[in-house]
């Protein structure tokens, strides 16, 4: 048989030198950082201040210049900070960045639609200032230089007069219960230049915001007979320098020729006769190129041509979505000869 034998444990060995590991562990707070100087210019990416009406604080609050966009699911959320030449979306293949409103109750819609600051309302946008610079107490009122309103039953969209026109949402008692005139689309251009400006009594020369446009597309929307109302909206920054004509901000692909995956260049021939008497012909382009018709909230026609489906140049693209017809559309169709 096989005795075991028993060892006394052996000691441990000596210490060594833990030469600084002791002060590290203790994890010494550091000094606090110093808050950032506010300069008289902006610097890239850096994000752009606004002064926007607030219903929370019972007037206007200068802050972050924020715009809802999509997070986690398609739901807006008001986390997109607009840094100073950072273009929204960031990719060039998108013409806007979309995002929805869940809206469950017509108790909900009714006080979005009289809450002239949501973001529901025209008002609240065409209301917002912007400061040249972060520093500067100076603000630049923004400018709405276009105003359309998107039938949602036949998609046809109808210019109106930015300043006539710009209204507050008006609540529709129903039933159902709806509200009209919200804000389907916001498009800003905002332009940079370079300039000095004196801030904290030092002269800057840097990039400066010098001008801020918006273009809105409004529509009328109503809660469903049953679930919840699915308000989906787009929103769009461009930018351009201040001497830049606005033909130049027209999307482009490749220099010469297309770039794979951008959109195809499209638009409707249109003619018109000139104060000479001659015949002008030019194309009227779609801002989001060649498009699909697409499908917007419970699988219905978006009813926008710049709301469909892009088709990419060099890409496959399919799509789906459901039109509804009232009777007298579907005999009126049965009834035609092409």
């Amino acid at each position: 048989s096989v005795v075991p034998v028993r060892h006394a444990p052996a000691a441990d060995p000596p210490a060594g030198d833990v030469g600084t590991n002791a002060q590290q562990a203790a994890c010494p707070a550091a000094a606090a950082a110093a808050a950032p100087s506010v300069t008289g210019s902006y610097s890239f990416e850096q994000p752009v201040v606004v002064v926007a009406p607030s219903s929370a604080a019972g007037g206007s609050v200068r802050g972050i210049f924020t715009l809802p966009v999509p997070a986690l699911s398609a739901e807006c959320v008001d986390l997109q900070q607009v840094g100073m030449l950072s273009r929204l979306p960031a990719s060039l293949k998108e013409p806007s960045s979309t995002c929805q409103h869940t809206i469950t109750s017509s108790a909900a819609l009714t006080s979005l639609c009289n809450d002239t600051n949501s973001p529901l309302s025209p008002t609240y946008y065409s209301s917002l200032q912007f400061p040249p610079n972060p520093a500067s107490a100076a603000l630049k009122a923004i400018n709405v230089m276009a105003l359309s309103a998107v039938n949602s039953s036949t998609g046809d969209s109808t210019a109106l007069d930015p300043v006539a026109d710009l209204a507050a949402p008006t609540p529709v008692a129903g039933p159902p219960v709806g509200c009209s005139g919200v804000v389907l689309e916001a498009h800003f251009l905002l332009r940079h230049g370079v300039a000095t400006s004196t801030a904290n009594g030092t002269s800057t020369n840097g990039l400066q915001l010098t001008a801020s446009r918006v273009d809105l597309v409004i529509g009328d929307v109503a809660m469903p007979a049953a679930g919840a109302l699915v308000l989906q909206q787009k929103f769009s920054v461009r930018w351009a320098n201040t001497t830049a004509p606005d033909y130049v901000l027209l999307p482009l692909s490749g220099a010469p020729g297309y770039l794979p995956g951008f959109p195809l260049l499209a638009g409707l021939a249109e003619t018109a006769t000139a104060g000479d008497g001659s015949i002008k012909k030019a194309v009227a382009r779609f801002t989001a190129g060649l498009t699909l018709p697409g499908a917007a909230a419970a699988g219905r026609y978006s009813g926008s041509p710049d709301g469909g489906i892009s088709l990419g140049f060099g890409y496959n693209t399919s799509s789906s979505c459901s039109i509804g017809f009232t009777r007298a559309q579907v005999e009126k169709l049965a009834a035609r000869v092409d």
